[in-house]
């Protein structure tokens, strides 16, 4: 399956480099609809047109043209550097080229990143537990390094070829629902203007440690975090599936119960589920699937490709001991593969 991906990345990017050779020779050509972007000179079915302004970067050329600067590797993969003086011709894809994101060396993978706790205090207590300084210093570092930040409701875009991975793109995930996501975590997202998705377990809302129903409402309205299901009591669904008579019921209430809640009380769908322990199996699935679940989560480490199975997506858990350089290297933005 891998091998037939990477033979239709390598023909269709063939394909591609054709078409932005031939759309560049049609810019002076009257023929094509009016003007759309700002600096706009030509298009065809495939290409628009533009020239570049003083300034720009592919970030900014990407909000103009697409609306968003996540869409800024779709104009950087397939164009030269821009004349910071302005007037670079840029090609810009009007459809997705590459949906895969599959290379003759490889495919791109979207790295799902899994906390837990975290502390204002200078030392954690727990090797789930990070501290604010650790946290900051590794969003100063997606930021810096220039990742795309996904949203997780976000990510079925890339498993349908609507969208295709960014060269470095991660997704923030918080499971549980502990309070210091609002006290310590939550601050920060707002500061970096990341979007994160949180995963509570319904039994465990109000508890002293816990999150509160006014906390997240808080937190969904800034527009950053999205509130979705981990359970209803953070039961194991695999050792409910092997529980004996009667499991199918518990199994559906550990799965609608929290649900039917979070939907009631925040007004938002909630169709994306955390396996407790990262647990799961075909019965688990089956019963996800019945309940409207679109996607679903383990812990199991490492970057997911466009062709991942959206109810076994890989997450890499993050660690209170983790220094700078092995958060690095949970950040699998690509995966080699060699045939020879």
């Amino acid at each position: 399956m891998i091998k037939q991906g990477l033979q239709r990345g390598n023909d269709l990017l063939l394909k591609v480099l054709g078409c932005v050779v031939a759309t560049l020779l049609l810019a002076g050509c009257s023929a094509f609809s009016p003007r759309l972007t700002p600096g706009y000179v030509t298009q065809d079915d495939n290409f628009q047109v533009i020239r570049s302004f003083p300034g720009d970067t592919y970030k900014t050329l990407a909000k103009r043209i697409y609306g968003t600067s996540v869409e800024a590797d779709r104009l950087s993969t397939i164009n030269p550097e821009l004349d910071p003086a302005g007037g670079t011709l840029i090609a810009a894809p009007r459809r997705v080229l590459n949906p895969l994101g599959v290379y003759p060396n490889g495919y791109r993978t979207m790295p799902i990143l899994c906390y837990h706790r975290f502390t204002a205090a200078n030392k954690s207590r727990s090797k789930l537990e990070l501290t604010q300084h650790k946290v900051r210093q590794q969003l100063q570092y997606i930021a810096d390094q220039g990742y795309h930040v996904i949203r997780m409701s976000d990510v079925e875009d890339y498993l349908q070829g609507r969208k295709e991975i960014p060269r470095r793109s991660v997704v923030i995930t918080i499971d549980d629902g502990y309070r210091s996501t609002y006290d310590v975590l939550f601050p920060l997202l707002q500061e970096y203007e990341f979007p994160a998705t949180i995963f509570v377990y319904t039994d465990f809302i109000g508890a002293p440690a816990a999150l509160t129903w006014k906390q997240m409402k808080i937190m969904r309205d800034s527009g950053l975090v999205d509130i979705q299901s981990h359970s209803k009591s953070h039961a194991s669904l695999v050792e409910l599936t092997n529980s004996g008579p009667g499991y199918l019921k518990r199994l559906e209430s550990e799965v609608r119960t929290p649900r039917k809640a979070l939907e009631k009380r925040l007004g938002h769908p909630v169709d994306i589920f955390s396996y407790p322990y990262g647990d799961t199996n075909k019965k688990a699935v089956k019963a996800l699937k019945k309940q409207g679940i679109r996607m679903a989560v383990t812990v199991n480490r490492g970057g997911n490709p466009s062709f991942a199975n959206p109810y076994l997506l890989r997450r890499t858990m993050v660690y209170g001991d983790d220094t700078l350089a092995s958060f690095k290297r949970k950040l699998q933005v690509f995966r080699r593969e060699s045939f020879e």
